[in-house]
């Protein structure tokens, strides 16, 4: 098992993740990309403009979104974890706004030998005086044999970077890519992260799953 920190451009992502793809030994590898976009990611990541702390996930209809243990809100700052077997997923949220809506699809299913890819998206941040966020994450899985790995501590998710528009939601600068080979064991992965945006003194307890067969 290793863990690789990897600073990404947007002209090398796809070479040195490919690169990593190949490897026959369980993967953690830490994705680095610097992106801003406005963008929704999809009809039940929808969220509005907000001056308070009241601030809420809502779906397409208009309704809070409670009891989503990947998709949660504190003191008006909302987090949302989710897991991806889209390689292209970087590529893609970096085309808008000009491809047009840009859709996640989250999986639950893994695939030896193929990467799956953890993904922290937040909205409605703090700021400090200088205009700038400042928002960290840490993210641990755990093994069908209760094992848990810390695959991140303390990761830069938006750091000393501007708040996205009101009523937009952003990708942190950070995401996890994990694999699996034929020597890792069968059942369920748990996905647990904590978001924290330090401004608002928020601290997000969120979790997410995939099952390896």
């Amino acid at each position: 098992t290793a863990v690789f920190p990897i600073s990404f451009t947007s002209g090398t992502f796809l070479s040195e993740m490919e690169k990593y793809m190949l490897r026959k030994t369980l993967m953690v590898f830490v994705v680095l990309s610097l992106i801003v976009i406005a963008s929704l990611a999809s009809a039940e990541q929808v969220s509005e403009p907000a001056d308070n702390e009241n601030w809420h996930w809502k779906d397409s209809s208009g309704a809070e979104v409670i009891g989503k243990p990947n998709m949660k809100s504190e003191n008006g700052f909302g987090g949302q974890l989710i897991i991806t077997d889209d390689k292209d997923y970087l590529k893609k949220w970096k085309q808008q706004p000009s491809a047009g809506p840009f859709f996640i699809h989250p999986v639950n299913v893994a695939m030896r030998n193929k990467p799956l890819f953890v993904l922290i998206i937040f909205a409605n941040p703090g700021v400090n005086e200088k205009e700038l966020c400042d928002i960290t994450a840490d993210v641990a899985i755990t093994k069908p044999d209760g094992k848990v790995r810390q695959v991140l501590q303390d990761g830069d998710c938006w750091k000393d970077m501007p708040a996205p528009p009101k009523g937009n939601i952003q990708l942190s600068k950070v995401s996890i890519g994990y694999s699996m080979d034929e020597t890792d064991p069968s059942g369920r992965y748990v996905v647990n992260a904590v978001v924290k945006d330090h401004i608002k003194n928020a601290a997000l307890q969120l979790s997410d799953y995939f099952d390896l067969k």
